[in-house]
C-alpha cells in the first residue's frame, strides 16, 4: 500500500512538474516587448543585471531596480517583455483602470512586478528632444508582433514627482494615440518606430506611460513606465525665401493671387490660390488675410518677420515681411492672375514685358535659347520651341512649353519664330 501511495505521489509530482513546464513555456512565447526609447524601468533592470546573487541586491548597480528588487524579487527583471494585463473590454477606459489599479500602473496590474511601481529618485531618466513639430521618435522592441493593435500615450501631469509619488491614472494625461502600425526591422531586431507629439512647454522630470493594446478576444494590453526628462526643442532652423511682396502687385476685384512653393524639382508643395474681392482688394488687406491663411495652414512655409526662431507677420511693415521656408532648397514666387488675362501673368519678380507680334518677336527669336529640358526657367525667361516664342511664367524644369502653355500654364506664348 505504501509502495502504490508513493507511487501515486510520484506521478502527480510529475505531473505538476510537467503542468509547471508548459506554464512557463506558454508564458515564454507570449513575451512580446517593451518600450525601448525611452526605456521602460524593467528594460533598465534586466539589462543591469546583478540580480541573481547576492540575496541582498547588493549587486544591482542602480538603486531604484535595487529597491525594486527588495520589493519583488528577480521575476519582473527577467519577465521585462511580459508586462501585460488581459482585459476582454479594452474600449472601456474604466475596465482598463480596473485591470491595472492605480499604485500599479507601472507593473501592469501584476503584484509579482510590484517593484517596478516603487517611487525612486534613482530611476535612469532619458532626456527627450522634441523637433519643431514638437514630436519625437518613439521606438518600441517587438519581441513578438502583434497587429491589428492601437497605442495611447501618457505623461504625467505637472507636479507629480517620480521620485515620491506613486503613478495613477488620475496622475496622466494621454498626450497622443496611434492605430495600427507596422514593425520595422533595424539592425535584425524588430521595432515599431512612430512620431509621438509631448507637450511642448513642459520640462523637468516625468513618466512616460504606454499602453499598447492587442485588438483580440482577450484583450492583452502592454504597460510600461519609462523616466523621461524634458524641456529640449529643437528650435526650427528657417531659410530665407525671399520677400513676401514687392512694389507693383495691384489686383482688383474678381483677380487671384497664387502663392507658390517649390522643391529642389520644382513640384509645388505649397499652392494657396487666393481670391481678390471688393472687400479685401486694398494692398494692406489681402496681404495680410493672405498671410494669415499661410501661417495658420502650413507647418514649413511661413510669412513675416523672423525673431529668435518664431517667425511673425508684421502688419505695420508690409515690405519687411520675408517667406521663410524650412527646407533651404525650397523657392517662393507670388502671382498675379487676372480676371481679364487668358494667357499671362504679372509675377513678383520683375521681368520684362515681351510683344506677341510676330515682327518684334522675331528680333527676338535670333537672340533666344532653344527650350531644354534639362535646364531650369524662372518667371520671365524666353525659349522658342516648334515655332513658337514662349515666356514662363514662374520656376519651371522639364515641362515642354507646347504642352504647358495657355491660360493658368506655366508657359505663355508671346510670338512665332
Amino acid at each position: 500500500m505504501k509502495s502504490q501511495q508513493f507511487l501515486t505521489r510520484s506521478i502527480k509530482a510529475g505531473l505538476l512538474g510537467a503542468g509547471a513546464l508548459l506554464a512557463i513555456g506558454a508564458q515564454q512565447s507570449f513575451a512580446h516587448g517593451y518600450s525601448d526609447f525611452p526605456k521602460a524601468r524593467q528594460a533598465y533592470c534586466e539589462e543591469d543585471g546583478g540580480y541573481w546573487s547576492p540575496s541582498d541586491g547588493s549587486g544591482i548597480p542602480n538603486a531604484a531596480c535595487r529597491a525594486a528588487f527588495l520589493e519583488a524579487g528577480t521575476y519582473q527583471f527577467v519577465q521585462a517583455i511580459e508586462f501585460s494585463k488581459n482585459v476582454a473590454n479594452y474600449n472601456s477606459q474604466a475596465a482598463v483602470e480596473a485591470g491595472v489599479p492605480d499604485g500599479s500602473l507601472c507593473a501592469a496590474g501584476d503584484s509579482s512586478k510590484s517593484g517596478i511601481d516603487v517611487p525612486h529618485p534613482d530611476w535612469p531618466a532619458q532626456n527627450i528632444t522634441l523637433n519643431s513639430a514638437g514630436e519625437f521618435e518613439y521606438r518600441f522592441y517587438a519581441s513578438t508582433p502583434h497587429n491589428p493593435s492601437f497605442w495611447k500615450f501618457y505623461l504625467s501631469k505637472p507636479g507629480f514627482d517620480p521620485s515620491t509619488d506613486t503613478l495613477t491614472w488620475a496622475d496622466l494625461e494621454l498626450v497622443d494615440e496611434k492605430s495600427n502600425v507596422n514593425v520595422q526591422t533595424i539592425n535584425g531586431t524588430r521595432y515599431y518606430v512612430m512620431d509621438v507629439s509631448l507637450p511642448t512647454n513642459r520640462s523637468g522630470n516625468a513618466i512616460f506611460y504606454t499602453r499598447w493594446q492587442r485588438e483580440d478576444v482577450a484583450g492583452e494590453g502592454f504597460y510600461n513606465c519609462s523616466d523621461v526628462v524634458l524641456g529640449d526643442v529643437e528650435p526650427p532652423t528657417w531659410s530665407n525665401a525671399g520677400n513676401y511682396v514687392t512694389q507693383g502687385i495691384n489686383p482688383s476685384a474678381g483677380d487671384q493671387i497664387w502663392f507658390r512653393v517649390f522643391d529642389s524639382n520644382g513640384s509645388e508643395v505649397v499652392f494657396n490660390q487666393f481670391a481678390i474681392s471688393a472687400s479685401n482688394q486694398a494692398l494692406n488687406t489681402w496681404t495680410a488675410e493672405l498671410a494669415a491663411e499661410i501661417n495658420n495652414s502650413e507647418t514649413a512655409v511661413q510669412v513675416g518677420v523672423l525673431n529668435n526662431g518664431t517667425v511673425s507677420y508684421n502688419s505695420n511693415d508690409l515690405y519687411a515681411n520675408r517667406v521663410y521656408v524650412l527646407n533651404s532648397n525650397y523657392t517662393y514666387q507670388m502671382d498675379l492672375e487676372t480676371a481679364s488675362s487668358s494667357s499671362s501673368s504679372t509675377s513678383s519678380s520683375s521681368s520684362s514685358s515681351v510683344s506677341s507680334s510676330s515682327s518684334s518677336s522675331a528680333g527676338l527669336c535670333s537672340s533666344t535659347q532653344v527650350w531644354d529640358a534639362a535646364s531650369v526657367y524662372n518667371n520671365g525667361d524666353l525659349v522658342q520651341y516648334s515655332g513658337g516664342l514662349y515666356e514662363a511664367q514662374w520656376w519651371t524644369q522639364n515641362q515642354s512649353p507646347a504642352d504647358n502653355s495657355g491660360q493658368w500654364q506655366v508657359w505663355s506664348q508671346v510670338g512665332d519664330c
